[in-house]
């Protein structure tokens, strides 16, 4: 099982900081583009919307290195 759980594990990485990167890059246009008010606005508490996309973002990622952990673990 170990075979599977090292791809699935460098796998999960590979999207985790793939997504990192693109949630980073949406902030800093959404700063170049609109201003820091409006980056305050979208990262408010309040603004569920917003942080419902970036957990949808992340999830796979997050899923991935469950599942690797889960594969490792029955070894």
């Amino acid at each position: 099982m170990k075979i599977i759980a090292k791809p699935l594990h460098v796998l999960a990485i590979a999207y985790l900081t793939a997504a990192g990167l693109f949630i980073v890059a949406s902030y800093a246009a959404v700063v170049w583009s609109e201003g820091w008010w409006k980056l305050t606005e979208l990262l408010s508490p309040f603004n569920v919307i917003n942080w419902a996309v970036t957990v949808a973002t992340l999830a796979p990622g997050i899923a991935l290195q469950i599942a690797s952990e889960r594969v490792a673990a029955r070894i």
